[in-house]
């Protein structure tokens, strides 16, 4: 399984930043540049590659395609996040997380995790995760 790993230290404290991400798990904020806009949308009946849950539906900016995101877990005492996009972009498996980390009063390190199958998917999408972690560090930045 292929990981796509990156961090940054962030001038902004956790708490701030976790408000930021906490409220991109309701879809009340889109973060990436590539994302047109989000909202949610329970799937009650499961179909291939999207079992029955509530979805952030996020939709790509240059294509209109929706992207159908399923929170794993939002953990609030830990400030982490974590979801699945079943089928992303033809993944036999997706799995990422984002998580903010305090440093001291004033920083933070931002950490977005992602575990994909096939590991071709690392390589041929690398530079379009590394722009949405870049996307995701400036909007934490901003709180």
């Amino acid at each position: 399984m292929a990981v796509m790993y990156y961090s940054k230290k962030i001038d902004v404290d956790a708490d701030t930043g976790w408000s930021v991400i906490e409220k991109y798990t309701r879809a009340e904020s889109h973060l990436f540049t590539a994302a047109a806009g989000a909202r949610m949308e329970t799937v009650t009946e499961a179909a291939p590659n999207r079992p029955a849950g509530t979805y952030r539906v996020v939709t790509v900016a240059a294509t209109g395609d929706e992207i159908y995101e399923l929170d794993v877990s939002v953990d609030n005492e830990h400030r982490r996040l974590s979801y699945t996009v079943p089928g992303l972009f033809g993944a036999i498996h997706h799995h990422a997380s984002m998580q903010v980390i305090p440093i001291d009063d004033n920083t933070s390190e931002l950490i977005y995790i992602t575990d994909v199958l096939p590991d071709s998917f690392a390589d041929q999408f690398a530079e379009f995760y590394e722009a949405n972690f870049n996307d995701l560090a400036a909007a934490v930045e901003k709180g």
